[in-house]
């Protein structure tokens, strides 16, 4: 709650004079959301343990507030994919929530991995927790099972063990590209899987609305390309 009212501050002070600003180009708008508003609310999420639920808030956010900048009404049916595909169309590189929270974790793992052993994130990174009893409830998400999950998600192997993953960070450059390039293909199948799944909800209802009279039966291309 805390980071969303600093994201809502953020962009409350810059919406008139930037982001409903029509004489402002599209690229300098989500520059600057990236650069202060959402710097403002993910200062620090390399080293966040949150789960799905926290996330998806986060993503609902950032959806709700870049449907403002790009004008589209609260009435227009808008997902999250399409409008995250819409603004790409225009050269203009974007991730969700997810995927950017993602990236930093694994980013800030390798730089961690490459630590000396007497350094403190390293020791905690590996540490186990001995003592004291744990509250009645489950588990909550530990930052490690976070990581093996950001790893999975961004395909890359280090074969269940941290030997393996601190042999493949050593090489700072490596690591970042392979960092880079799984966040890339996150994006790429999140992407795909959410526009399919948005073509499907849609398609019912314009096969329903649509005017047979005037242009004959759709095809399924046609229903895609006016998509």
């Amino acid at each position: 709650k805390c980071r969303l009212a600093r994201m809502y501050a953020a962009f409350a002070i810059l919406r008139k004079r930037v982001f409903v600003n029509k004489r402002m180009r599209l690229k300098v708008k989500i520059r600057i959301f990236d650069t202060v508003v959402i710097a403002n609310g993910l200062y620090g999420c390399a080293i966040w343990n949150i789960n799905k639920e926290q996330m998806d808030k986060l993503d609902s956010w950032k959806f709700r507030h870049l449907k403002t900048i790009m004008g589209i009404k609260w009435q227009d049916y808008c997902s999250y994919a399409i409008l995250i595909n819409k603004i790409r169309n225009y050269n203009i590189d974007i991730d969700t929530m997810e995927a950017t929270i993602r990236r930093r974790r694994c980013s800030y793992l390798g730089h961690v991995c490459r630590m000396p052993n007497t350094r403190y994130p390293k020791i905690m990174l590996h540490a186990e927790v001995n003592l004291g009893k744990r509250s009645v409830g489950g588990p909550e998400v530990s930052y490690r099972s976070c990581i093996k999950n950001d790893l999975e998600s961004f395909s890359i192997n280090v074969g269940g063990n941290f030997k393996a993953l601190e042999s493949m960070a050593k090489n700072r450059g490596m690591w970042q590209k392979l960092v880079r390039d799984g966040s890339e293909a996150f994006m790429d199948s999140w992407l795909q899987k959410e526009l399919k799944a948005s073509f499907e909800r849609f398609l019912p209802e314009f096969l329903a609305t649509y005017d047979y009279s005037l242009l004959g039966k759709p095809t399924e291309d046609f229903v895609e390309d006016t998509y």
